[in-house]
């Protein structure tokens, strides 16, 4: 991990705290944190300090694909193999295919204005959880066609999901998709 402050770079050993020095993902999160996911665990960069998440080991899957820090500081952590976790007040619960996850490989997450989770998968598509049941969308028959590679919000709250068949939009409050050329 390297840091840039004040016009001089500060290098920091990862691999000593979290076992490896491939970080997959960053998140900045609440009171100055920043979340480091790697290709064996979860840790974070605080007062110039790498320390591992303690219950790291609790995780659905310590290969970190995506981290997303939400709305109530929840830290939601997409894996490659073991679906999503969740960290919040110092536990962690998972969620995977058998409680309705379509597909254990999370590789993108973004939260929407109204707090659903949005959770991209390398093969199952769309997952939307919110305080209902989970929602599924697919947008093609074949696994690469519901590889969902990132999803950002914009100002007007409208979705846009990178997928490997190109673009994808849902406005704001309406469940409108738009594939960008159709």
């Amino acid at each position: 991990l390297n840091c840039l402050r004040g016009g001089k770079v500060t290098r920091y050993d990862a691999r000593a705290v979290l076992a490896s020095n491939k970080i997959t993902a960053l998140c900045s999160g609440g009171a100055g944190r920043l979340w480091i996911g790697t290709e064996r665990g979860i840790g974070f960069f605080e007062k110039d300090k790498i320390s591992p998440l303690t219950d790291g080991n609790r995780l659905a899957n310590r290969r970190i694909a995506t981290l997303l820090e939400d709305s109530l500081g929840a830290l939601w952590i997409g894996t490659i193999g073991g679906g999503l976790s969740r960290y919040t007040r110092g536990k962690i619960s998972s969620i995977n295919h058998r409680n309705g996850l379509s597909d254990e490989n999370v590789i993108a997450l973004c939260e929407d204005r109204g707090g659903s989770l949005w959770v991209g998968t390398s093969a199952g598509g769309l997952n939307q959880i919110s305080s209902g049941p989970f929602r599924t969308y697919q947008f093609g028959r074949t696994p690469s066609e519901n590889m969902i590679w990132s999803i950002r919000g914009d100002r007007e709250g409208a979705l846009w999901f990178g997928t490997q068949s190109g673009i994808i939009r849902r406005k704001a409050e309406r469940s409108e998709w738009y594939r960008l050329g159709d």
